[in-house]
């Protein structure tokens, strides 16, 4: 599928607010209604939007610290076994206030982002969750200060 110039502006009004209507998006373009309408089915159709999604203020949710892990793995276990990244990577995901588990080819080998009430659970979450799971050898942790 071809994504045109108007494909791009109706793609980033949704990406700025996915609760934008088809009418609004059509002011904000200058697209025709019928025609973003018939766009935005098309590119959902083809896979281009794969789902709409919301961002939450995480302050008042009680999530305030948001940290990035890079965790370096090893497939081979003390015990002689083997694990994956994959592996690894999916049992991470399964833990709370994990927010996005990411596979990387580089310096690292998961990155991790985490949304935590503080650093005790900061802590906890790193030191008695992920460290604690087989194939994981070291992590680095990567506290954000303020977000733009």
């Amino acid at each position: 599928m071809k994504i045109t110039e108007k494909d791009m502006k109706i793609l980033a009004k949704l990406g700025e607010n996915s609760k934008n209507t088809v009418v609004q998006i059509s002011a904000q373009t200058g697209v025709p209604v019928t025609t973003v309408h018939n766009r935005i089915k098309r590119m959902e159709r083809a896979g281009v939007i794969k789902k709409y999604t919301l961002e939450l203020n995480h302050s008042i949710l009680g999530n305030a610290l948001t940290a990035y892990l890079m965790i370096h793995t090893t497939t081979m276990l003390a015990n002689g076994l083997k694990v994956s990244q994959e592996q690894i990577a999916k049992e991470i995901k399964e833990i709370n206030n994990i927010e996005k588990v990411e596979l990387l080819a580089g310096h690292g080998d998961i990155l991790v982002k985490v949304r935590v009430k503080d650093t005790t659970e900061l802590n906890e979450t790193v030191m008695q969750k992920i460290r604690k799971i087989d194939g994981v050898d070291k992590t680095q942790t990567m506290v954000v200060l303020n977000e733009f």
